[in-house]
């Protein structure tokens, strides 16, 4: 795959990873927009095939940290699986 598909391909991974995210509510006057870090952040672990436990530790980390959530305002397991069922279907694409 060229560079250009590559990044198209990103781009499209990153569009859809952000409206995962943003259908989970957390924050909800956000725009889907401000979760585009966050899913850029998800999505280079997930390229390095990192495994669930650590796309949990890494979404709880932005969570708390870039965001200012507390642990008990999000389910953080609960959204690992969702990523990684939405990575399952989509990775290949």
């Amino acid at each position: 795959m060229n560079e250009q598909a590559l990044q198209q391909q990103h781009a499209n991974n990153c569009a859809q990873l952000k409206k995962l995210i943003y259908s989970w509510h957390l924050i909800p006057a956000a725009s889907p927009n401000e979760f585009e870090r966050l899913a850029n952040t998800l999505l280079n672990q997930l390229y390095q095939a990192a495994d669930q436990h650590k796309i949990e530790r890494v979404l709880s980390g932005e969570l708390t940290v870039v965001y200012g959530m507390h642990s008990s305002e999000f389910d953080a397991q609960k959204h690992t699986e969702s990523i990684f069922s939405w990575w399952k279907e989509n990775k290949n694409r």
